[in-house]
């Protein structure tokens, strides 16, 4: 990585649209162009799915991950994609809570305590974050590459205690907490009813929240929201150098070697001493005096510097 001189980068638009049940959410991700869509819902055979161009109903951040994985090894169609729809986080996000109670149940059961009882722990609700994070992480991975990113999520009260009463003062993504600020354009749907020919009926709506692109100010009403407002912004903001997989760098990917720096080199100490156990008797001695050469010791077990760890490694890798 290095500083570079500022040039223009085909880059993907995020979208954030949480609403009610029913306010239109879903035909809002099917109207984007050329859709990988993550029907975690289940609710996408109603609609218009001319713009799809292949779906998964994954309900787990680990079955998605292995999804991605395979798209991953097909180039063409992989690159055939211009957005992902995920429809929606809140049913990955359900499904990560309902294994995370189920684990805090188990450990309250295990020291004999009530399982009904028990809440999830700082830890637990801190995986979930991690969890979420790298998967939006890879989601960033291909807006990076071109490809916009369209998130639905339903909508859940927001409280505040007040003289010790719970009052909702307003709604909020059910989601990952804080997950607005990671898009670009947030809008909330909703469904207004109005009176027309003398009978009532309900029009989808969408309330800016923020908009990155200025197509729309904070606050603006919208009418059934839907790709063609922000296109031209959209296909702006794709124009330019694309760039390829091995110049992106994903949040994962950044996490595993910010690792070996910030636990002072335990992971590393750990595979290197590990690596030296596995040598054959007869290339043991050898590494001994390949490693005490190159880092100044044998003794990988005592060593904290980075550097010598990440180079004791290769000596050992490359004596097998």
């Amino acid at each position: 990585m290095a500083f570079t001189k500022p040039e223009k980068r085909s880059e993907g638009t995020k979208f954030l649209f949480y609403g009610s049940t029913g306010s239109g959410k879903t035909p809002i991700s099917l109207s984007f162009p050329d859709v990988a869509l993550i029907d975690s819902d289940s609710g996408s055979n109603f609609y218009n799915m001319d713009n799809v161009l292949l779906t998964t109903s994954a309900l787990s951040y680990k079955d998605l991950e292995e999804d991605l994985d395979e798209l991953e090894m097909d180039d063409e169609v992989f690159n055939s994609v211009k957005t992902y729809a995920v429809d929606s986080i809140t049913r990955l996000h359900e499904t990560m809570s309902i294994s995370m109670n189920k684990i805090a149940e188990t450990r309250a059961v295990n020291a004999g305590r009530e399982a009904e009882a028990e809440g999830l722990s700082f830890r637990e609700y801190g995986k979930m974050k991690t969890y979420y994070e790298e998967f939006y992480g890879r989601m960033v991975g291909y807006a990076k590459r071109g490809a916009n990113l369209v998130f639905i999520a339903e909508e859940k009260d927001k409280t505040e205690n007040k003289n010790g009463e719970m009052r909702k003062v307003g709604v909020i993504p059910n989601a990952q907490k804080g997950i607005e600020f990671d898009f670009d354009i947030v809008v909330r749907t909703y469904l207004e009813k109005v009176t027309v020919d003398g009978e009532e009926t309900f029009i989808p709506k969408g309330k800016v929240l923020k908009d990155r692109t200025g197509t729309f100010t904070v606050g603006n009403i919208i009418d059934k929201p839907h790709y063609n407002l922000w296109k031209e912004a959209v296909e702006s903001n794709q124009k330019g150098k694309k760039r390829i997989k091995e110049e992106v760098k994903i949040t994962k990917q950044a996490s595993n070697e910010e690792i070996t720096v910030l636990d002072d080199g335990e992971t590393l100490r750990k595979e290197a001493m590990n690596g030296v156990k596995s040598l054959p008797a007869n290339k043991k001695e050898e590494a001994k005096e390949k490693l005490t050469n190159a880092i100044g010791t044998h003794l990988v077990n005592k060593v904290t510097d980075v550097k010598k760890l990440q180079e004791a490694i290769k000596i050992i890798k490359s004596m097998k």
